[in-house]
């Protein structure tokens, strides 16, 4: 049995512990942006991240509860959580696992970016709002359709070309998640309704 790879953060993160898996096959097959995906780009060329991504997916698909147990073990010892610098929620009982982790760590703030709209949306139809402590933002891309009924917040690209799909009162970021956790502003701390905006990256 291999271990779970957790990260304990990156240059744009700083000490924020996270779990990913693998691009474009966890993630929604209609989503327009694989091309630019800088993840999938990311496991290209780096050897070591592609084998922690692909270990974390293998794990999840034949031990979910080993998976489980350890990824709420390091989230455990975090104040903050994210799912997926890479990769997206691949099916109904991951996006489960991700409430019921967050309902067992009430002292710890989860978040997760996604394009699996469809399955987010027919969760809460069923099961009622997410988690407080669980923040997931929908990630619109441009033409690309993004039904939101239960207005979660959404994270929109500052593209490189200029082209903006955000409104005039979106945050933008700055490119610092430790500072904006530790500040109550930013991505983890959206309402509903209310919308971030990333650079293209």
């Amino acid at each position: 049995m291999q271990n779970v790879s957790i990260s304990k953060g990156n240059s744009k993160m700083g000490r924020i512990a996270s779990v990913s898996l693998p691009a474009g096959i966890t993630c929604n097959p209609s989503a327009p942006c694989y091309k630019a995906c800088y993840a999938r780009r990311l496991a290209a060329r780096r050897q070591n991240v592609r084998d922690a991504y692909e270990r974390n997916w293998e794990v999840y698909q034949t031990h979910p509860d080993i998976y489980k147990l350890q990824v709420k073990a390091a989230a455990a010892t975090q104040r903050f959580f994210r799912y997926h610098v890479s990769g997206d929620i691949p099916d109904m009982d991951y996006l489960r696992m991700m409430v019921e982790i967050a309902r067992e760590l009430p002292l710890t703030g989860f978040m997760a970016f996604t394009k699996q709209y469809e399955l987010v949306n027919e969760w809460i139809a069923e099961n009622g709002p997410l988690p407080q402590n669980l923040q997931v933002l929908f990630s619109v891309w441009r033409n690309f359709d993004c039904p939101n009924p239960y207005n979660l917040p959404e994270a929109h690209v500052a593209y490189r070309d200029g082209f903006h799909t955000a409104r005039s009162d979106a945050y933008h970021c700055h490119k610092n998640c430790t500072e904006c956790c530790l500040m109550g502003k930013g991505c983890w701390n959206l309402k509903p309704g209310e919308q971030v905006e990333i650079d293209e990256h």
